[in-house]
């Protein structure tokens, strides 16, 4: 993982530990004003990514790895990393980016999101 100065780095990834195990008012908390969520056929505005993860049973593990931070100005990060999760028998890997925004008041927030999945078992 990159190592940012400022701990950016390590707030980011605090966040997005967050939002992996997050409900819909944790993507209200974090998601900027304008923010969209790309998934696998779709592109979801931040209302419907809160009603999305409302309506989400959540995991039951998660597993964040091959961590990089790209800082792209003063106040905006580009974080990528692996991501694998597991529901029930069900399995899931993607390669996850997220760019975030530092707010007015100094918050980072989830401006862009996207999900690329994995080949079944990498």
């Amino acid at each position: 993982m990159d190592v940012l100065a400022d701990g950016t780095a390590e707030q980011l990834l605090r966040i997005e530990h967050e939002l992996a195990r997050g409900d819909g008012a944790t993507y209200e908390r974090h998601l900027a004003e304008g923010a969209r969520v790309v998934v696998s056929g779709d592109v979801l505005d931040r209302a419907a990514t809160v009603e999305a993860m409302n309506a989400s049973p959540g995991w039951d593990e998660v597993s964040i790895g091959e961590e990089a931070v790209c800082e792209l100005g003063p106040d905006v990060a580009l974080l990528t990393y692996l991501f694998r999760c597991r529901r029930g028998q069900d399995h899931y890997a993607a390669t996850l980016s997220s760019t975030y925004v530092r707010d007015g008041e100094g918050r980072w927030k989830l401006a862009f999101h996207q999900q690329t999945p994995r080949p079944e078992g990498s």
